[in-house]
Parts: C-alpha cells; structure tokens; sequence
C-alpha cells in the first residue's frame, strides 16, 4: 500500500490537485491555498475539460465570496485581486475552516453525506459524464463499467461538478438549482487574480450561507436562493469511501491510491417547489455566471445538435441579460462553456470552449470544432473549398507516382503490396523494399512528390485493382468515394429519421483510413466503378501532413 495518510485525510484545501500553468508555459498540480496566496504567479487553470475549469474557478470564487468580509467586503477584495494580490486574512479565514473540506472525515466530509448507509452502490466514474457506467450508449469502452477507478484527484473535480454541472437521469437524479447545465460566461484575465477579480459580482447580493458537508437543504425553497447557497447547491447524495487499492486513474492515468465504487443517490431535498397546483419550471435563482433570455426565468442553454454545429448556441447570448441585475461580471475577454446539456449525454460533440475578447459580436462567432484524430473544420475535406486538391503540381505528382509504379511492378509486387494493406512500413519489409524503389525513384527528379506516408497508402491501395483500372484519367468524383466511408453522425432529431447532423465528424487518418478506403475501393471495382485515382491522391496527400 502506499501512504498510508492519503487513505486516511484527504483535505482538498491543502492537497496539490489544481492544474495550473505558470506564465512561463509551466504546468504544475496546486493546492487551492498555494493559488488563492499567490494568484498572480499563475496564468491559469489547466483543465482537459471546460467543465473542470469552471468548476474549480467557481468553487475558488466560492471561498472569496464567504470570507471576503475579513478583507473589507467583495469590492475591496476585487479591487485587490486586480493589483495582483489576495487580502492574506481572507485566505487565512478560509484555511481556518480546514475541517469542512476533508473527503474521508467520518462526521462531515467534504460534499458528502456521513448518513448514507449500506455499501457503494455505483462506479465511481458517475460523477463524470464522459466515463462510462454501463448505460450511457455514447461510449465505446463498456469493459469497466462496475468498476472505474479513480484517483483522489479526479474524485474531487469530479465532486465540484456536481453543482455547476449536474443533469436529471434515472432514478429521479434532480439537475442542479437551475435546471439543465446552461451556457456559462468565465472572465478571462492575465492571470488567475485577475480572473477571479472577474468572477466576483457586486457586494449587494444576499450572501447566505454555504453547505460544505452533509445532505444539502434549500433555505426556503420558495424564495431567491442566495448566492452561497446557491453556488454550493448539492443535487445528489455521496460518500466516497477510502481508498482499497491502488490502481491507475481511468481518467489521468495517475497510479496511486484509488475510488472505484461510491455512494451516489438522489436528494429529495432539491425536488423543484410546487405552486399553483403545478410543479415550478425551476427555483428563483439567476446566477452571475449565465445569462437569461428576456422575460424567461431559466438560462439559456444549448440543446440541439445543429445549433451547435452552426455556433448558433453561442450566438443566442448576444442579445441576453446577466443573470442578476447590477451584477454583471466584467472582463477584457471571456471564455463561453457550452455543456453538452442532453441528459442522456449521447451526442455527438463534446463539452466546448470558446474564447472571445469583450465586445465581440457573438453573431457572427463560428467554432472551429476539432474530431477525435485531431483535424479541424477548416481541415474538413469537403468545407472551405476542399484545400485537399493540392493544385496542379500536386496531381501531377501523383500522376508521375502512379505512372512509374505501374510501369515498374509486376503482378508479384502487386500481391506483395495487397498483402501489406492495413499495416505499417515496419512490419512488411518486402513490401517496403517494393515502396521505396518506386518511392526515391520518382523523389530523384528533384519534382514535387506526395507525402512518404500518403504515397505508402496509395501505393496498396492501387495493388487492390487490376492493371486496366489503376488508370489516373476518370471522371468519378473522390466525393463519392469519401461519402462511402461510414461516420458517426447522429440524427438531428428522432423524428427526422433521414436527417443527419450537420456537426462536422473528422475523416479518419492513417490505418483506420486506409481499411476505410480499401473497403470501398474493393465495392466499387466489384460493381464496375472507376476509382478517382488522382483525387485520392491528392486527398491522401493533404490528410498526410
């Protein structure tokens, strides 16, 4: 076993589990005191997820507004934070409170319930949507569904989403106090206290008093929910029990000691208020961070699968209001983080950000959104006047490259080269050999040539068709042959059956692509097709880089 300590306390205000950079591009893991003393010596907070980000900036915020009194109230210590500095007393008064922020104490854990009895009934990855836990069909590795450790790290920013970000489900799970997670508007500064500065509104909302341990309670469920109740409001019942094993981290990869079952229930006592006879829409909460249509009380929030494609979601925020009149947040740039809000988490895109500078027309804002291997919007092959076509030398490259092996090869190269599809260079030395005297032979000119890459995929995929069909001069488009490959698209709605997402999915690269295209080249040729060689080619080239 190893530390024995970190199985017994876990306080989160003195562990380093933080992600922040430095402004010298540095990554280091901070404790929330280390930040909150010397806010200025970092540039941000370094999160994988927006939703990480914003949960921890708003559970620092959380601290400042409960103990800014002791440094003169929220526009002292506002003015403070952007001169660089945090009032030492206030972080002084939030260390004071060490017992409330301890996961293991036995009588009032951090965010959890000490009452819950009976053993961890869910995997630990519950407290994160993009974790799989059995019934979420988004996910495409169910092999650890019962049993997902997590480190104690993870455990905690998978806690603090709990408030901001928490959605209904199954088994009467409640979202959080404003229903569905909304759109959020995070201050962007030159450092963190210039970002927290940002994340404070004016002092003359009514504070209330946090729910740091125990089975939250609303204070009067049919009046405004004041601020500190409503930032630490805690829709679900958890206990994380100590760590049994170590193990590695499903999420950060992290060895050491480790959750992988939890107590995770509903909390009655967040049921939305009746009156009238009909079930309230949500309780009176407007918080700083969102924003409001005109006249609605819930916040705007995005829930279509086309809007988001489209950007539209964020562009719904230019003409909304702050969630509480005089309190607006204010900053020199802005970081938008849209959830995936559907509630049963199986859309295609993921949790996003998007940063704009203050006075932005959000109208015309157009994500760039990036696919699983890394290439974006602009890099789509059919958006943006497909860049792939690589211009006249590009084709004519490889019109030299296709011509010369044809020429050069006989049908045992060829079977050579068939037998070689889906793998990589290293691990087919005859077909290699075969590649590379065709490969340096047409590269020896000294003219443009494809990608060694590119032209190693081209070059088995031309091993596919007999001698008369790797001719580089037919009419077919390469469109129809890239529509042929299978994606991931959902359907914009369950009652548009035809309808596919207009969500951007990234074509495949690398092997993956090249048994996506052999697949559709070995259909066609069988149907009689002429296969587009030149296009491919070129496309090839461009996916190649």
């Amino acid at each position: 076993m190893k530390d024995m300590a970190e199985r017994d306390s876990w306080n989160i205000l003195e562990r380093p589990w933080l992600g922040a950079s430095t402004h010298g591009g540095a990554w280091r893991l901070v404790s929330p005191l280390e930040l909150l003393r010397t806010p200025r010596e970092f540039r941000a907070i370094a999160a994988s997820s927006p939703l990480d980000e914003f949960a921890a900036l708003r559970f620092l915020t959380t601290l400042v507004y409960w103990k800014a009194d002791v440094g003169g109230g929220i526009a002292q210590v506002r003015a403070r934070l952007l001169q660089g500095g945090m009032p030492a007393e206030v972080v002084d008064a939030i260390a004071a409170e060490r017992e409330s922020f301890d996961l293991f104490d036995p009588e009032r854990p951090f965010l959890q319930d000490s009452t819950i009895d009976g053993e961890a009934d869910k995997p630990a990855g519950s407290l994160f949507a993009e974790v799989a836990t059995g019934t979420n069909i988004a996910h495409f590795d169910h092999s650890r569904d019962l049993s997902s450790p997590l480190c104690l790290a993870c455990v905690v920013r998978g806690m603090l989403r709990l408030v901001p970000w928490s959605q209904s489900g199954g088994a009467g799970l409640t979202p959080s106090v404003h229903g569905a997670p909304p759109i959020a508007l995070l201050p962007r500064g030159a450092s963190i206290a210039e970002t927290l500065a940002g994340c404070l509104a004016d002092s003359h909302l009514v504070l209330g008093v946090p729910t740091w341990t125990g089975t939250f309670h609303p204070s009067n469920p049919s009046a405004p929910v004041p601020l500190l109740e409503g930032l630490t409001w805690n829709p679900r019942r958890v206990r994380i029990p100590r760590p049994a094993e170590d193990a590695h981290c499903r999420l950060c990869g992290a060895f050491g000691p480790a959750v992988t079952r939890i107590s995770f229930k509903k909390n009655d006592a967040v049921k939305k208020p009746e009156g009238g006879g009909e079930k309230l829409k949500s309780f009176d909460w407007r918080d700083p961070a969102f924003r409001y249509r005109p006249e609605k009380t819930e916040p705007i929030r995005s829930g279509d699968e086309k809007a988001a494609a489209l950007s539209q979601d964020v562009r719904w925020l230019r003409d909304a209001q702050a969630g509480t009149a005089g309190a607006e947040l204010v900053a020199s740039a802005w970081s938008v983080v849209i959830p995936c809000t559907n509630p049963a988490n199986n859309k295609t895109f993921d949790h996003r950000r998007v940063d704009v500078a203050a006075g932005t027309d959000l109208s015309k804002v157009r994500v760039e959104h990036h696919g699983g291997d890394g290439l974006s919007l602009a890099e789509h092959p059919l958006e943006l006047g497909q860049p792939w076509r690589g211009g006249a030398a590009g084709r004519a490259a490889v019109e030299r490259f296709v011509g010369a092996a044809a020429a050069a090869l006989d049908e045992t190269h060829w079977i050579a080269l068939r037998r070689a599809l889906g793998r990589p260079m290293h691990e087919e030395p005859e077909a290699f050999a075969i590649f590379s005297a065709i490969y340096w032979r047409v590269r020896s000119g000294g003219r443009s040539t494809l990608q060694r890459d590119a032209a190693w995929i081209l070059l088995k995929l031309l091993a596919l068709a007999p001698s008369s069909r790797r001719s580089t001069r037919c009419g077919r488009g390469l469109v129809e042959v890239l529509d042929a490959i299978p994606t991931r698209q959902a359907h914009r709605t369950r009652s548009d059956a035809d309808g596919t997402s207009a969500y951007p999915i990234a074509p495949s690269r690398g092997l993956r692509l090249e048994n996506q295209l052999a697949a559709v080249i070995e259909a066609d040729l069988a149907a009689g097709r002429d296969i587009p060689w030149l296009e491919l080619g070129t496309y090839l080239n461009h996916a190649a880089r």
